[in-house]
């Protein structure tokens, strides 16, 4: 049974709107709780899972950034004490990017702040059902637009991530 037009729109639309909606109020969360943002946090994952494996050129890759974006918070982090940039010992010209213990503890308080949200904002309105066949149904998205094997290298960390198509 093929479906209207107008349930293909709404489907896009509160998709685009949760996706939206989420991620405001969870970077709100972060910002309020720790003093930076989902971009920030998802900097100090790949961080923190390639423990300091990574250049600027691959962090910006990696989380969509341009190298000045990447710069300008790799910067921030850095005044504020979580990150420190290191000489490669592969590549004199490349500069690694580690997290320092303090970087370390607010990671871990992050990942906390993101487990409470995701059970408050998220677990709480589906059931395993539905979170089995919404994850379906975004895999078979993103598969089509060529873009769940570099999603899933991201969320673990791994090397090889696809940068963006234009």
């Amino acid at each position: 049974m093929a479906i209207r037009e107008q349930d293909w729109m709404l489907a896009w639309v509160s998709l685009a709107h949760a996706g939206t909606y989420l991620t405001e109020q969870l970077g709100a969360r972060l910002r309020e709780s720790l003093g930076f943002g989902l971009a920030e946090q998802d900097l100090l994952k790949q961080v923190a899972v390639n423990r300091g494996e990574l250049t600027m050129s691959q962090l910006a890759q990696r989380l969509y950034y341009s190298k000045a974006g990447m710069t300008k918070m790799v910067d921030r982090l850095e005044r504020d004490g979580l990150l420190q940039r290191k000489p490669s010992s592969d590549d004199r010209r490349a500069i690694r990017i580690i997290l320092t213990p303090e970087g370390r503890k607010a990671f871990a308080r992050s990942t906390d702040v993101l487990k409470t949200f995701l059970a408050e904002n998220f677990r709480a309105h589906l059931d395993d059902d539905q979170v089995t066949q919404l994850g379906d149904a975004l895999r078979s998205l993103l598969t089509g637009l060529g873009r769940y094997e570099g999603q899933l290298r991201h969320l673990r960390g791994e090397t090889g991530h696809a940068a963006p198509s234009s």
